[in-house]
């Protein structure tokens, strides 16, 4: 309807069982998501579901990014899906505000009885430019809500001239590891696009990541 929709988008790859040599078939969730906007009061939406973590310059579908490849700030330094729920509130023309309830960083099932929180800022002080601020906190190791993350990020996209986009993002995020000890770790990513006809483009990537002791998403490597 006008005020409620249901958007779905899955992933399907094909593999071979090694033991039995039969091919094997494997779906994955990439988004689903329940929206719905309230028919008195359109600067509200409310929606439910698996959702792109509201967070940075990069999504997680290549076709959205000006790089084929995402950063190791996309996959390391921040969340790129949560499941939960995200409400949005559209203050003015300017400023946008969002807050959202989620399983956990890229956690589909809840892997402990905490929800990790945050709330996102956008600000369009000018044309073709956009800010966020964002704030994470909860608990993200597995069977434990005693070992809180907290990430602090910030990510801008700008268009100075119609054939240049330049987005980036910098993260800074810390982690209580246990025994008193606390991990930290930081990252600036930055991406500029040119279009140089109508048919071609040149894309650029510089980042940074530099991990003290803690593991997002695996192993961090060490700038």
């Amino acid at each position: 309807s006008d005020y409620l929709y249901l958007f779905g988008q899955l992933t399907t790859s094909l593999g071979v069982d090694e033991a039995t040599g039969e091919t094997t078939t494997e779906t994955e969730i990439d988004n689903l998501i329940v929206s719905w906007t309230l028919p008195s009061a359109s600067a509200w939406n409310f929606s439910f579901g698996r959702f792109d973590a509201p967070i940075g310059f990069e999504r997680d579908d290549e076709p959205l990014n000006l790089l084929p490849t995402n950063s190791f700030n996309f996959e390391m330094a921040r969340p790129g899906k949560l499941t939960g729920l995200i409400a949005r509130y559209a203050a003015s023309g300017k400023l946008n505000l969002a807050g959202y309830v989620a399983n956990g960083w890229n956690a589909a099932l809840d892997n402990n009885r905490g929800k990790t929180v945050g709330l996102r800022a956008e600000l369009f002080p000018a044309d073709r430019v956009a800010l966020g601020l964002n704030a994470l906190y909860g608990p993200e190791t597995d069977g434990s809500n005693a070992q809180q993350r907290t990430l602090l990020a910030a990510d801008a996209t700008l268009q100075p001239v119609p054939d240049l986009i330049l987005g980036g993002e910098a993260n800074y995020g810390r982690q209580l590891l246990g025994g008193g000890a606390t991990g930290t770790w930081t990252g600036v990513a930055g991406t500029a696009f040119l279009r140089l006809s109508q048919s071609v483009g040149l894309s650029v990537r510089a980042e940074t990541l530099r991990d003290k002791g803690v593991r997002v998403r695996g192993a961090v490597p060490k700038a």
